[in-house]
């Protein structure tokens, strides 16, 4: 896979996926903003993963992951969206959870959800390039 330009490489793809998973971002979705911004059809399967298929959501973490692929293309790739602080259950965390050092539970909640959504896609498929696309909490995945 080496040195290979990503599928969604321009900000402006990145950023409308991103606002896109806020309000639930469908497979559909994902071709139809390639297909705006590149003038070309995404050739290449797209599936969703959803965080709420996946782990508990109590902490308040909650995003997508993007899988890309088409094996004749050389496509397979992975975009992790984590959403930002969304309202006073996420302030609340930021505060005293991460900054207070007191918990750290949707960090823990992202890693998990990223890593069980890898685990799933290389049970079919082994290598993949990952990619993120986050807000600030989540810098360090």
């Amino acid at each position: 896979m080496g040195n290979k330009k990503e599928v969604f490489d321009s900000d402006i793809i990145k950023v409308r996926l991103t606002k896109e998973e806020y309000a639930g971002i469908s497979e559909e979705q994902v071709k139809q903003i390639y297909l705006e911004e590149t003038g070309k059809k995404l050739d290449a399967k797209v599936k969703v993963y959803k965080s709420s298929n996946y782990i508990n959501t109590d902490s308040g973490f909650a995003g997508s992951i993007i899988h890309v692929y088409n094996p004749k293309k050389g496509i397979n790739e992975a975009y992790t969206i984590t959403r930002g602080t969304e309202d006073a259950k996420d302030w609340e965390y930021n505060v005293f959870g991460l900054y207070g050092g007191i918990t750290q539970s949707q960090y823990e909640d992202a890693k998990v959800f990223h890593n069980e959504v890898i685990k799933d896609i290389k049970k079919t498929i082994l290598l993949i390039r990952n990619f993120k696309l986050m807000n600030m909490v989540w810098g360090i995945l």
